[in-house]
């Protein structure tokens, strides 16, 4: 990707007069044709097409825009998108001053796949103050092809208006919110950092103490806090996704498989989707199997309401668990509305390995103490904590780590071990031979 993108630092070289408003970058193994011009209300068209295996090799489009005297402010990059194939596709960006490099950033966590269908991605970017230049386009790598249709990019004046990049504005936020609501905040050396966070006041924007934020997170100790630069923290309000799509199925005449894989985002439509297509999935054949296989081996977090609701006949109607702070305030997980089939005394069996962390350790938690329940595989991450999304003036920001979690029975749990340990196939091979052995009744 590097090489990639340093081909299009030297398109972009080229003098504005003589640059196209879109093109490809030469890169082996893939073709393309684009038209249009992304800085128009109509945008631009894009088609990439995989042409030959290369394993290092990306196809692109690229754009140049020049934004002298148009920095500091907050520019979109949008696109309806689509892949045909097992490739993916993204949106970046650049912003340049002169020659220099100042900001990069893509909708890599929002990758366009098949799946997906046509979509829109957009990126939403801090652009620095000093910037003269942006360079942007598509991305495609993989199998088959790409398709983008109305590339746009534009200046948002409304998010310029509302986002303040003040420097000292969005420290102070930041402290406060460390200070008053993180779970280890008394493990953060404050006294000794106090002379820093002064002099961060007094940086030109927000962006140019994001190191200093990310130094004080680490220091919390918790290894679950995270500092999510403004586009990143976009990506959130977007449509809600599931790493991949969620599996259920029969596992021979009288055992049925559910996997729940990570989920990302918060908009309630989409998880909403997400949940309803595992209830009635579940529900479905929930009636003509005998016991279950929840997978949770994949899921490393994210948003855990879809993945609670999606569960929910299976889980029942009791609240499964419930964070505490550090002031030990609980705060019950609570399911809304009704379960489309009751699977609650269904025995299940839950696989669990090191990649379940953070909302999926919680969904594992969900089922500890529940009846006819049994573990199998690995202990989890370690990281079964609650995470509060904390917004910046300047529009990133913070998944702070604010909370325990417990289980329905008041235990507290940071890691999930398995009641039987076991890894690889065997791990599958225990569980259904659990299920089926009687063992479960």
């Amino acid at each position: 990707m590097l090489a990639m993108f340093s081909a299009a630092g030297a398109f972009a070289a080229e003098p504005a007069a003589t640059r196209p408003p879109i093109s490809l970058i030469p890169a082996t193994g893939y073709t393309g044709t684009v038209s249009g011009d992304p800085a128009t209300p109509e945008g631009a068209s894009v088609e990439l097409r995989r042409i030959a295996k290369d394993g290092r090799a990306f196809g692109s489009s690229t754009s140049s825009l020049d934004i002298s005297g148009k920095g500091g402010a907050v520019y979109v990059l949008s696109a309806e998108m689509s892949v045909e194939g097992d490739g993916q596709a993204t949106l970046w960006m650049r912003a340049h001053k002169d020659e220099e490099r100042l900001l990069f950033a893509n909708t890599a966590r929002q990758l366009v796949q098949a799946r997906d269908g046509v979509t829109e991605r957009r990126l939403v970017v801090n652009v620095p103050n000093d910037a003269n230049r942006l360079v942007f386009g598509m991305v495609f790598r993989g199998e088959g092809s790409a398709r983008g249709a109305a590339l746009r990019i534009r200046q948002d004046t409304a998010r310029t208006a509302t986002r303040d990049t003040g420097a000292k504005e969005n420290m102070d936020a930041f402290i406060a919110a460390v200070r008053a609501r993180a779970l280890y905040a008394d493990r953060v050396p404050w006294q000794s950092l106090q002379p820093r966070i002064d002099a961060a006041g007094h940086a030109a924007q927000s962006a140019d103490n994001y190191p200093l934020y990310r130094e004080i997170l680490r220091s919390l100790g918790d290894r679950h806090s995270r500092f999510r630069l403004p586009h990143e923290a976009d990506f959130a309000t977007q449509r809600t996704r599931a790493a991949e799509t969620p599996r259920v199925e029969r596992l021979g005449a009288d055992t049925g498989y559910v996997k729940v894989p990570s989920v990302s985002g918060v908009e309630s439509q989409s998880s909403l989707e997400i949940s309803n297509g595992i209830q009635r999935q579940l529900c479905a054949i929930g009636q003509d199997v005998e016991g279950w296989v929840v997978d949770l081996r994949d899921n490393s977090g994210g948003s855990m309401r879809p993945m609670l609701a999606g569960l929910f006949p299976l889980l029942g109607k009791s609240s499964p668990g419930a964070f505490i702070d550090r002031k030990g305030k609980v705060s019950a997980w609570e399911i809304m509305g009704e379960p489309e089939c009751d699977l609650s005394q269904a025995p299940v069996a839950v696989l669990i390995g090191p990649r379940t962390a953070s909302s999926g350790e919680m969904t594992a938690i969900a089922f500890i103490d529940r009846p006819n329940t049994r573990f199998f595989g690995q202990p989890t991450a370690g990281l079964a904590t609650g995470n509060l999304p904390i917004p910046l003036p300047d529009g990133a920001r913070v998944a702070l780590t604010t909370t325990h979690a417990q289980d329905r029975s008041g235990r507290r749990h940071e890691q999930v071990v398995p009641d039987d340990v076991s890894e690889g196939e065997a791990t599958m091979a225990a569980a259904r031979a659990w299920l089926g052995g009687g063992k479960a009744l």
